[in-house]
């Protein structure tokens, strides 16, 4: 909509009497620091061209291989001295087949790199192999070899699983019983403590010890037989140090992140502790600590130690597993576990409390017994010959789904897991969970079926006030995908947090070509008084086009000419005025028309 002359004009003169009040200290009514209000962000929005795309060093590959339609195998293609079986499914940058190796009877899964894939493709999918080849455990996906289709197309020739992942068995279920999380949770710290105590050598230098970086529910896989394996070591770093095939990009999913992942400092393996520890607590409540909400306020949650309460959730856990988990999610490192044997003898000596079973026999239990396991019979949901694909970050394995466990209900004892709605609550906490709640018939939440009919009036008013604690179904933002965005929300979220401390070194740390980036670096450096560093940085935001806000050119002018305000009002003399004046009379020619 075209902007009149009239209301340019008033906009205009509402600036000029911005600018009087700002060197007669006075206030005037209606003006603020937006100062050209309504009229000068449309102005600003208007102005704002959004960047063209530019071919980077993440640009695809020409000249690759062109796959068959729909796939780059087809059944019966040799690769190596495996033949295809079957197309499985395709990953980010990988596609996934089963394969058998003919002379050795032995059935293998095969990941090839797509055509067109990026050089930072290629690199990380290099480095996956190259750590995993290092890597003999049972509790860790195994590597058999690494090399070229047709001369083209990177492959690695992987171990091949029948099972499920614990992402497939918390979606089907969203809880798990007490003992089988414990289990597997402490399984997952043996894969984790061989991967910290190894010596390697990858890209002609030795290095010691492992950190995962991707710790999640897809990438934790339970085999048919009870046994759990670690995958996908696509993105894993040896402790201290970054390889140059990965980059020192923030890289992982959001929800499971440590936060000096988020805050893109040097990880050790106990950022991976407090990876497994987000998974422990969604496997125990069904809900993630920190939620899939907008970034900043995820990082916000995170950088600030902020989650759900488990006994808010779960009233009747035990007191040491709770001491355990919220251990193993402090903020502040040094107070967590120092090490994966640390964490795996905490969660072994609660499990033994418990049930006073080991780990393997407590899983094989829950996964295997028909009368009360976790994939026992119920209905028909898959056929024989389906191939479920289990992705984890860079999609490195695939599992098949066999009939005899491809069954879904849960075990719920209850000795260990009681429903939620048979918990007593006070009189004073239903009418405001109440009050939060439409006035329509109890449906079940997803993925959860029918509700069972209460046996109490607790269970009742128990339902409604999980109700009232079960997070938005609305779609919400998502993270963006870009690192350098993700580093431009941490600083934001610091900025508006008031951790000037961490802004500022978080600024000095990394150093971003974006405008917006720039911006923030500028505003940090003014809210805590170093206005020449602001005015340096916000002279850059100014000039450098920004791929993550389209007016951060107008947000950059305007705290640019506060900036020298600033400059004047500590310095009240004849130079500082007038670089403050045309400061603000040049905010006002670019986004408040002309009068």
């Amino acid at each position: 909509m075209p902007v009149s002359a009239t209301r340019a004009r008033k906009a205009a003169s509402l600036c000029n009497a911005t600018l009087c009040s700002i060197f007669t200290f006075q206030s005037t009514p209606g003006t603020s620091d937006r100062v050209c209000c309504t009229v000068a962000r449309r102005r600003a929005y208007a102005m704002s061209d959004k960047p063209a795309a530019t071919p980077g060093r993440n640009a695809p590959i020409r000249g690759a291989v062109k796959g068959h339609p729909g796939s780059i195998l087809k059944p019966g293609d040799r690769v190596g001295r495996l033949r295809i079986a079957q197309y499985v499914a395709a990953g980010g940058m990988a596609e996934i087949y089963k394969a058998v190796h003919e002379e050795l009877e032995v059935t293998r899964a095969v990941k090839i790199l797509k055509p067109g894939y990026t050089p930072e493709d290629k690199a990380r999918f290099q480095t996956e192999a190259k750590i995993s080849a290092h890597l003999h455990h049972p509790n860790i996906v195994q590597i058999y070899t690494v090399d070229l289709w047709e001369d083209s197309l990177p492959y690695i020739e992987m171990e091949f699983v029948e099972g499920t992942s614990l992402a497939d068995l918390l979606a089907r279920h969203r809880r798990l019983p007490f003992d089988f999380s414990l289990a597997v949770t402490s399984i997952v710290c043996n894969a984790l403590e061989y991967a910290q105590r190894q010596n390697f050598t990858v890209y002609g230098k030795v290095y010691s010890g492992l950190v995962h970086r991707d710790i999640k529910p897809a990438n934790i896989l339970l085999a048919a037989d009870g046994s759990v394996k670690l995958a996908d070591f696509g993105i894993a770093l040896p402790g201290n140090v970054s390889l140059h095939t990965v980059g020192p990009n923030t890289m992982g999913t959001y929800a499971y992140l440590s936060p000096e992942q988020l805050d893109g400092k040097t990880l050790d393996q106990r950022s991976d502790i407090y990876a497994l520890g987000t998974v422990l607590y969604e496997m125990i409540t069904g809900f993630k600590a920190f939620p899939d909400k907008t970034v900043p306020e995820l990082v916000r949650n995170k950088l600030g130690g902020t989650y759900r309460p488990i006994q808010s959730i779960i009233h009747d856990i035990p007191k040491p597993l709770v001491r355990v988990i919220d251990k193993s999610l402090a903020v502040d490192r040094k107070k967590r576990f120092d090490e994966a044997s640390e964490f795996g003898a905490a969660l072994r000596r609660v499990l033994a409390e418990l049930t006073g079973r080991s780990a393997p026999a407590v899983v094989i239990k829950h996964l295997n017994q028909p009368s009360q396991g976790l994939l026992r019979r119920r209905r028909r949901l898959f056929s024989a010959d389906w191939l479920v694909p289990i992705f984890g970050g860079g999609a490195v394995l695939a599992f098949i789904i066999a009939a005899i466990v491809a069954k879904t209900s849960i075990n719920t004892e209850p000795s260990q897991t009681v429903s939620p709605d048979a918990l007593p609550v006070s009189p004073q906490e239903l009418p405001a969970a109440e009050e939060t709640l439409p006035k329509t018939a109890d449906m079940p939440p997803p993925g959860t079926g029918m509700p069972e009919q209460p046996r109490s009036h607790a269970q009742a008013k128990n339902r409604i006030i999980n109700r009232a604690h079960r997070p938005s179904q609305k779609p919400r933002t998502k993270a963006r995908a870009n690192p350098s965005h993700h580093r431009m929300q941490v600083l934001e979220s610091y900025i508006e947090n008031n951790d000037l401390g961490s802004a500022l070194e978080f600024a000095e740390m990394h150093d971003i070509n974006d405008g917006y980036y720039h911006y923030l670096r500028g505003k940090a450096f003014h809210l805590s008084g170093d206005l020449a560093r602001a005015e340096s940085a916000l002279n850059k935001a100014q000039t450098e086009r920004s791929t993550y806000r389209a007016d951060t050119k107008r947000l950059a002018t305007r705290l640019w000419a506060r900036n020298r305000t600033t400059m004047y009002r500590k310095k009240p003399n004849a130079d500082n005025r007038k670089t403050a004046l045309k400061a603000w009379q040049s905010y006002q020619r670019a986004f408040c028309g002309k009068g």
